[in-house]
């Protein structure tokens, strides 16, 4: 009777260590797939779209969805570095339209933080 219940002791524990490894794996794999998606969200920059106008040679970006003023700057320069401020460094703006601007200098407009 005793050498029975060591046996059936012994299947638990032998149970018990094989439940905890693969809840272990299952686990560590599931971290691992979080933190490549992070990793990925962090590579991609957020994407805006933006309108530029022109005035007495000053440009100023608008969101290009609800008007919402971005930045303003003398040059594409001054424009990038003021973007970096304001949002960080993981957002791409796209210029999709402009008011006094010739094609030239909207052709170059893609600016990234």
């Amino acid at each position: 009777m005793l050498e029975f219940l060591i046996g059936v002791l012994a299947g638990m524990v032998l149970m018990l260590a094989v439940v905890h490894t693969a809840f272990k794996r299952a686990l560590k794999e599931i971290e691992q797939r979080e933190a490549e998606e992070e990793q990925q969200s962090i590579q991609q920059p957020r994407v805006m779209l933006a309108k530029v106008e022109k005035h007495s040679g000053i440009f100023y970006l608008f969101e290009h969805n609800n008007n919402q003023f971005m930045v303003q700057g003398t040059s594409i320069e001054e424009l990038d570095q003021r973007l970096t401020l304001r949002y960080g460094k993981d957002i791409e703006v796209k210029v999709v339209a402009g008011e006094n601007c010739d094609r030239d200098e909207l052709r170059h407009m893609v600016l990234r933080s």
